[in-house]
């Protein structure tokens, strides 16, 4: 599926569901929750105007422990169509472009490295694959994420 404009396409509100395999412990977990993008408009450090606060909260559930979770990021709209995701200390984490309906980034973590695969499968839904690698992680983590509501 195409998307015009993926900063646009990705505002709103999403319900995930997250599974993680750790090849390191052979630990198996997943995770549920809400996550959302919300459309701020002042101007960043790097002159941006338009970007938004991405804020995920959710429950892991490893055994029988469940545990609170929780990932928030800046997103800068970089042109028309993509976007660049931002930590919170202003640190570039990947960029994201869906005019194609998959995007693929590698992001670098000292030794070890993330390849990230994202794909729209319809207007309200996504696909994620993060396969993280190195002397410290080795896991799998794949989220389906279906939009709950459209902000307009």
């Amino acid at each position: 599926m195409e998307v015009i404009d993926s900063f646009n396409f990705l505002i709103g509100t999403w319900v995930f569901e997250r599974s993680i395999t750790d090849h390191l412990t052979g630990n198996q977990s997943s995770c549920v929750g809400i996550a959302s993008l919300t459309e701020t408009k002042s101007e960043l450090s790097d002159g941006t105007l338009r970007h938004g606060d991405y804020n995920e909260n959710g429950e892991l559930r490893l055994g029988d422990q469940v545990v609170p979770t929780r990932r928030r990021l800046n997103y800068s709209v970089q042109n028309n169509w993509s976007v660049n995701l931002f930590f919170l200390d202003g640190r570039f984490f990947t960029d994201l472009d869906l005019r194609t309906g998959s995007w693929r980034a590698i992001h670098q973590c000292s030794e070890d490295y993330y390849q990230i695969t994202t794909t729209v499968t319809s207007d309200n839904e996504i696909y994620e694959h993060w396969q993280a690698m190195g002397p410290r992680k080795n896991f799998v983590a794949v989220t389906t994420l279906w939009r709950q509501n459209k902000c307009d």
